[in-house]
């Protein structure tokens, strides 16, 4: 007899968390019209529900009965319903279902929602927080590559410049003269331009900088 009680309360003890694990939940997203399908409900006695689920299997109930459920494709369901006000319940194993969504649909017209799981949500976030992390950590970078190598161009267009103003200050003749002092002009703007761009890159690489710590930050 103690060997018994001692069994079950093992089994129990085993048992226990399996029963006790939390349920998942899903998410309802009601599709606008603008974005709805082109769909033909060709019974003049019925309204449909168009659902498009990322969860495989989903049961629904409704306070009217259901006149009939077709799944066409993967990830879609097609529930008839009488035409009016319809409470319907969405249920899958493992999630927690939805209860009691109201739609009003008149008789041959359709609405679509999305179902998905919560955590699907979640995933699909942190996947595009880490996308524009990665993206912000490449333009810091490019930008301040682009920053050293146009300051570095500045500085070779200004030491330039400064060798044709020293040429142009001992040409012995006009046209020397002239040409020595365009060169030297359009080299100082040159440089003066590469300048303003490499510190305009420098200051994006900083603001990208930011933004990448902020994506990393997201919770």
């Amino acid at each position: 007899m103690v060997k018994k009680i001692s069994l079950f309360f093992l089994l129990s003890i085993l048992i226990q968390p399996i029963f006790s694990q939390e349920l998942k939940e899903m998410e309802i997203e009601r599709v606008p019209e603008s974005e709805e399908s082109s769909v033909i409900v060709r019974n003049p006695n019925e309204a449909i529900l168009i659902v498009h689920s990322k969860i495989l299997v989903l049961n629904f109930e409704s306070n009217i009965s259901i006149i009939g459920v077709d799944n066409p494709y993967q990830g879609e369901y097609r529930v008839h319903l009488h035409p009016g006000t319809n409470l319907i319940t969405f249920k899958s194993d493992g999630y927690k279902p939805i209860i009691n969504e109201r739609f009003h649909i008149p008789k041959k017209e359709y609405k679509e929602v999305k179902i998905r799981s919560k955590e699907q949500i979640i995933l699909n976030y942190q996947n595009l927080r880490l996308q524009k992390k990665k993206q912000w950590k490449q333009r810091k970078y490019i930008s301040l590559a682009s920053s050293i190598a146009l300051a570095g161009a500045s500085a070779i267009l200004f030491v330039k410049a400064n060798d044709n103003y020293k040429k142009y200050q001992n040409a012995s003749t006009v046209a020397n003269v002239q040409n020595y002092r365009e060169s030297t002009e359009t080299m100082r703007l040159m440089s003066q331009i590469s300048f303003g761009v490499s510190v305009s890159s420098l200051f994006y690489s900083i603001y990208s900088y930011f933004e990448e710590k902020k994506c990393g930050k997201m919770g």
